[in-house]
């Protein structure tokens, strides 16, 4: 794999996955009983929007730095994603430019409490070192397909995974929506949350497709676009099976604010269901 995440850290569409992913970490919260955390493709966990590959492409500049400076009014899951970028910046007013953004394996962690679990995988060597700099025993170098199958079910009755590959080449939309399938084969009562690009192509269509066809529990889907269909990247998806109770107005209040923050008149928030919940549930 050739693709680093450091050239693209802290984009719009880290925000809505990032924001969406404390949302649904915010849920476990409410209940004393430990959870159980896992990434099947963590990165780094932590990006400085400062260093060279950052300023290449200078994404966050219409992302995460554009919305600390848009922030009012944000809704509660919105306003803990930024509270957790400020704590990685400590001083720095809503209009200056952070220098550090944490990934999804630092904000999980920043959340985890006493009893919590966290298990964060990365293939790629220095991205897995810098991961296992960070999280310590958490992160697993090596495969995250295979630690998934492996990992499932784990010893905590409820808890959150991330499917979050790269999507290198068409191939990793199938291969995440059948890793979704399989994971909820093992263990139907968690919640697994699926992250895609939206892309020219029809590859996000198709897995949608794949998964609203398949025998999942009720899955919620949350798509953040940024633009109408064309090349380059048009936003993100993510499907969410088994969703906590709510989610679906939490993503709403979420991706309508950043439509407004990052996207005003040209983007749009969708949240529906892709699975939805059976008579018998």
């Amino acid at each position: 794999m050739n693709y680093r995440h450091s050239f693209h850290a802290g984009n719009a569409v880290d925000c809505a996955k990032h924001a969406l992913l404390v949302a649904l970490l915010l849920a476990l919260e409410r209940k004393p009983a430990p959870y159980f955390y896992m990434e099947t493709h963590a990165g780094r966990g932590r990006y400085r929007l400062d260093s060279a590959p950052a300023r290449v492409t200078d994404e966050a500049a219409d992302g995460i730095q554009r919305l600390r400076a848009h922030r009012h009014g944000a809704p509660a899951a919105l306003a803990a994603y930024l509270a957790a970028v400020d704590a990685l910046n400590p001083g720095l007013a809503p209009q200056a430019r952070a220098a550090v953004y944490p990934g999804s394996p630092a904000l999980a962690l920043a959340r985890a409490r006493p009893g919590d679990r966290a298990l964060l995988c990365e293939s790629q060597p220095d991205e897995a070192r810098a991961l296992a700099e960070l999280a310590g025993d958490a992160a697993q170098a090596g495969d995250g397909w295979a630690a998934l199958r492996a990992a499932l079910p784990p010893r905590e009755r409820r808890g959150l995974v991330l499917i979050d590959p790269p999507y290198e080449h068409a191939e990793e939309f199938r291969d995440a929506g059948r890793a979704l399938v399989e994971a909820l084969g093992r263990w139907p009562s968690g919640t697994l949350a699926l992250w895609y690009p939206l892309k020219a192509g029809g590859e996000a269509a198709g897995l949608e497709r794949r998964i609203g066809a398949a025998s999942v529990p009720k899955t919620l889907r949350a798509r953040f676009e940024l633009k109408p269909d064309g090349p380059g990247l048009n936003g993100c998806g993510l499907l969410v099976a088994n969703p906590p109770f709510r989610f679906d107005a939490e993503a709403r209040e979420v991706l309508g604010f950043l439509v407004g923050a990052l996207a005003p008149g040209t983007g749009r928030a969708r949240v529906d269901w892709l699975v939805p919940e059976r008579a018998s549930d």
